[in-house]
């Protein structure tokens, strides 16, 4: 049979039925193997889930070898075609990453700057609290409010 095969939809040709206690119409494949490159078939449509029908049947006759040869080089070169691009789209995909992580690794290193910088600025307002709890009495945090108590001497 083939190393693999597609489905297509039905022409006006007749369309055999399958060997299946249903007896399904078949559908016709398309042969990609190297002995049968661009040769379409019968096969029932269970054929790849199924293992219990074995339904086959040419529906072209026997290439010659100069048009297997002819549809082998067509079919590689399509392929070369589809590698290429799918290179292509690789590399964009992959200048795309680096972009990325570069902005990443940018907005990483902001990130960390900024923290230190807030970490500083709550530090001198914490030295500052201190300075003026110890001025003015005794300051108290709640919700976030800072309330100073002073004490009258």
């Amino acid at each position: 049979m083939s190393s693999s095969s597609s489905p297509e939809y039905y022409d006006a040709a007749p369309v055999p039925h399958c060997n299946c206690r249903i007896r399904r119409l078949a559908v016709r494949r398309t042969a990609w193997s190297e002995r049968n490159p661009g040769r379409r078939f019968y096969s029932c449509p269970m054929s790849l889930t199924a293992a219990d029908c074995t339904f086959f049947d040419w529906c072209d006759p026997p290439l010659n070898t100069h048009y297997k040869e002819l549809i082998r080089r067509l079919r590689n070169e399509a392929n070369g075609n589809a590698l290429a691009e799918a290179e292509q789209k690789l590399e964009v995909a992959q200048s795309r990453l680096a972009n990325l992580k570069v902005k990443f690794a940018n907005l990483k290193e902001n990130a960390i700057l900024e923290v230190g910088t807030l970490k500083a600025q709550c530090e001198a307002l914490n030295l500052r609290a201190k300075v003026l709890g110890a001025a003015f009495g005794s300051l108290v945090m709640v919700n976030g409010v800072m309330l100073v108590s002073y004490y009258l001497v």
